[in-house]
């Protein structure tokens, strides 16, 4: 990671983040600690219950036949329907997988009309602290199996 890049990552970090996530986050991009995951969207749906300006956006794509990529960050915020793209990068820490830039790049990808979340609950498995997460459909629920099965 070019020093010009660390900059602007250091520069673009949300400002609603806590002061120790913020923290780590820039320790990991100083030290030029950051992973990337580039996959093309297949199909894609909201997992955002509640009004978007308390909560980050947050969505579940399917990348593969049996590969999901869920995100939930602030940094997915774009106007109208620009996102999601067909294709995104995602640089994330690797120690938090806190995301610190996205790359959306292609045609706008429509989301699927069922939302898989309510203000109680969100169908995609809790799997910890970070904004991103990669699945297998064997790792869901069945509920949420015959939801993304349905075509």
């Amino acid at each position: 990671m070019s020093p010009e890049e660390r900059m602007t990552l250091l520069h673009d970090l949300p400002p609603r983040l806590l002061f120790t996530l913020r923290r780590r986050i820039r320790r990991d991009i100083e030290g030029g600690r950051l992973e990337t995951i580039t996959f093309d969207v297949q199909r894609a749906w909201s997992t955002l219950a509640c009004d978007p300006s308390c909560c980050p956006a947050s969505y579940l794509f399917e990348v593969g036949s049996d590969e999901y990529v869920y995100v939930s960050s602030n940094l997915l915020e774009y106007p109208g329907d620009t996102y999601p793209r067909r294709r995104i990068t995602l640089g994330y820490t690797p120690a938090t997988r806190m995301l610190a830039c996205c790359l959306v790049e292609g045609a706008p990808v429509k989301v699927e009309p069922v939302v898989l979340a309510t203000r109680d609950r969100c169908l995609v498995p809790y799997r910890g602290w970070g904004d991103c997460h990669e699945y297998s459909m064997s790792e869901f629920p069945d509920e949420l199996v015959r939801i993304l099965s349905a075509a």
